[in-house]
């Protein structure tokens, strides 16, 4: 309470805000205190069913209330069996394809410019967030090629500087990568096995844009579809550069990597991943690498999405500042009006 009022926690302050709530408990105040703890599935490996058990009591003995945000399976799993109150429980679903036309239209932005994988993407308030605040408004060729991995990889250094996420930046694209490398793996020898679901190494999931745990007993989580084409640029980015520092052939391996790729239908939108990974996440740029899958990029078929290849042009003359010494800090979205 001291932080959040913006005041120096001391033994003075602390002892003022003890008379104030034993005022309170004696004479319920006007207008009654409202405590919201935002994203607790965030800091899992905290007791939160101890400590909104004694937020709650605190609140109730001075007619307060307590607002809880969270993931439903963090929620149902750890939190709620050890709660000692019943908590009305509002289940806050995605924007409809209604609201977010109405949002998207309120920013002069058409529907008409973004493809159907986009537009189910926006209707996440956080990503539609994320779009309608770095995209310029009213300008179809900003928005015209814009893709979820690209709103998810905004969202990914976004995360980092409001500090939503638990896990660093690099700590997080490695987990991605190593997952990701997995689901190749998993594609090669059982085609037929769910390749996306794990069992946590740890006494908990955190959940994110790309991980979500499962249903049902244990720590059972999946790599989730909207991540899954991201994560797979990471790892072949990631797998590219191990290649090149032991001195062998990229091309060849890069074959190799594609394999799997093909099996799941998704090579355009993997190696268009990967170009972006590369080009934008200064530790991994290199240009043999970036080289390397342009190359492999540029042999595909059935690339007939001109926003996808005026975004593509624009990556290559970015590449080209790069090799100067300017590096590429935001994917060609510049800030809106």
């Amino acid at each position: 309470m001291i932080k959040q009022t913006g005041d120096v926690s001391n033994e003075i302050t602390r002892l003022r805000w003890r008379h104030r709530f034993s005022a309170w408990r004696n004479n319920l105040p006007e207008y009654s205190l409202l405590v919201i703890v935002d994203g607790i599935n965030q800091r899992q490996s905290l007791r939160w069913d101890r400590i909104l058990n004694g937020l709650q009591e605190r609140l109730e003995a001075v007619g307060g209330c307590l607002v809880v945000t969270v993931r439903t399976q963090f929620w149902e799993k750890t939190v709620s069996p050890g709660l000692i109150f019943k908590p009305k429980q509002i289940e806050v679903s995605a924007w409809s394809s209604e609201e977010r036309n109405q949002l998207l239209n309120y920013y002069g932005i058409e529907t008409d410019w973004l493809d159907d994988a986009t537009l189910q993407t926006l209707c996440n308030p956080r990503l539609l967030a994320v779009a309608v605040n770095i995209l310029p408004h009213n300008d179809p060729a900003a928005w015209k090629g814009l893709t979820s991995d690209r709103l998810l990889l905004q969202h990914l250094h976004l995360s980092q500087r409001e500090n939503f996420e638990e896990e660093t930046l690099l700590q997080l694209t490695r987990r991605l990568s190593i997952h990701a490398k997995e689901v190749l793996e998993r594609v090669r020898t059982s085609p037929n096995a769910p390749p996306q679901h794990f069992e946590s190494d740890s006494t908990f999931v955190i959940e994110t844009r790309f991980f979500r745990s499962l249903p049902g007993p244990g720590d059972t989580y999946e790599l989730r579809k909207e991540g899954l084409t991201l994560a797979l640029g990471y790892t072949l980015v990631d797998q590219l550069w191990q290649v090149h520092q032991s001195g062998l052939d990229l091309g060849e391996r890069m074959t190799q990597l594609i394999d799997p790729i093909l099996a799941m239908d998704r090579t355009v939108d993997v190696m268009f991943a990967a170009l972006m990974v590369c080009a934008f996440d200064s530790i991994r740029f290199d240009q043999a690498v970036f080289t390397a899958l342009l190359d492999a990029f540029s042999n595909l078929q059935n690339i007939d999405d001109p926003g996808e290849s005026l975004f593509l042009r624009k990556l290559v003359l970015g590449i080209q500042a790069q090799a100067s010494g300017k590096y590429l800090t935001r994917p060609f979205m510049p800030t809106a009006p």
